[in-house]
């Protein structure tokens, strides 16, 4: 049986999702994960449909900044979504993710991450994950946003560049085991589905809540 074969038998058996995740591609290594997944998204993709690589070559996070994606040392996924919903509300969805993943972390590894203005995901003083999103808007229509997400789970300090080994952080730095990638990326993904499809049914109102409680520095009053 194939490497990815496996990867997606075991995938599979985590994940509990409606839409997210159900297309995934699954690559060796990907210039970035957005990219991809906004040229899948302009050819069609249907909503839901995650790009996962192991490495990414030029990851990049908010404000056009690199975004370290060592080999196999973290999760680099985005996710296609196709929200029938005003683009002035795009702004909201990477602190829906942000949500998500804290409480995805939470669950794998009793860690306590907070919330960092806007979607910064920190442990102590330290950033383990970062949350990009990026629309396509046409007229007053949205087209797609792409949400990337970058969570460093298995590397060492030595993967970090000299720049971050003060400022980043990993999963397994933390708590000094190793993470199981697949169970984990299903788990966000589930996690995820939940707090998106309450956002669209209910609006902004329980992510904010729950983005508030997760010790953030900043109103969410302010999207």
């Amino acid at each position: 049986m194939q490497q990815d074969d496996i990867f997606g038998l075991q995938f599979r058996q985590y994940l509990t999702t409606r839409r997210l995740g159900r297309i995934l591609r699954s690559l060796d290594q990907v210039d970035s994960t957005n990219r991809l997944a906004q040229s899948l998204a302009s050819e069609g993709a249907p909503e839901g449909t995650v790009v996962w690589a192991r490495h990414q070559t030029s990851g990049r996070g908010r404000l056009g900044r690199s975004w370290s994606s060592p080999a196999g040392k973290g999760l680099w996924f985005s996710i296609v979504l196709t929200p029938a919903v005003s683009p002035a509300t795009v702004s909201q969805i990477p602190l829906v993710a942000a949500v998500a993943v804290a409480r995805s972390v939470v669950r794998v590894t009793q860690l306590t991450p907070r919330i960092k203005w806007p979607n910064d995901i920190m442990i102590g003083r330290r950033k383990v994950c970062g949350i990009l999103a990026e629309s396509r808007v046409q007229g007053d229509t949205l087209e797609y946003v792409i949400l990337g997400i970058g969570l460093n789970t298995n590397a060492t300090a030595g993967d970090f560049p000299p720049e971050l080994t003060t400022t980043a952080t990993s999963l397994f730095l933390e708590t000094g085991k190793p993470v199981d990638d697949i169970a984990l990326l299903a788990n966000i993904l589930n996690e995820i589905e939940l707090w998106y499809d309450l956002w669209l049914e209910r609006g902004f109102g329980p992510i904010q809540e729950a983005w508030q409680a997760q010790n953030s520095s900043r109103p969410a009053s302010a999207i």
